[in-house]
């Protein structure tokens, strides 16, 4: 049996033990959400059952989880002014954050409104994540993490 701790174990033996313990899954394609017109970068759920993607074709698309278990497109909105790299829950499921190649980070609220907009990088914004309710941090092509206060925006 493969050691999961030890990255050099992977013999053919070690992988075929791998294909094995994988080829008894049970999970199974449910719902296919293609309303993009562009590759999906990036996408987020909260625990109200709220999905939020980002795309290249610079927008983002807002679901709901209905009733059966499906999630329904809800809206469309643009407030980049190019690639949407990164998006994130706010840890009060109040709304999202948005990053993109614009270098900019928006604050949504659940129905896609710009609450806040955060500048400061130099170059795209690949990563925004929250780290509690009024702190996030940014990580962009600029060579710089960036921590935010979400009161000030600064």
């Amino acid at each position: 049996k493969m050691d999961p701790g030890n990255v050099s174990a992977f013999d053919d033996e070690a992988m075929e033990n791998v294909a094995q313990d994988f080829s008894n899954n049970d999970f199974k394609f449910m719902q296919s959400l293609a309303v993009h017109t562009g590759s999906v970068r990036t996408i987020a759920v909260n625990d109200n059952g709220l999905m939020l993607s980002g795309s290249v074709d610079q927008s983002c698309k807002l679901f709901s989880l209905d009733s059966s278990g499906k999630y329904e497109f809800l809206q469309e909105f643009h407030h980049h002014d190019h690639y949407v790299y990164s998006v994130a829950c706010a840890l009060d499921n109040k709304g999202f954050f948005t990053s993109g190649k614009d270098q900019k980070i928006y604050m949504i609220d659940n129905s896609g409104n710009p609450e806040k907009l955060f500048e400061g990088h130099t170059q795209l914004v690949n990563m925004v994540k929250p780290v509690n309710e009024s702190t996030i941090i940014s990580g962009s092509w600029d060579g710089t993490a960036k921590i935010w206060d979400t009161n000030s925006c600064q």
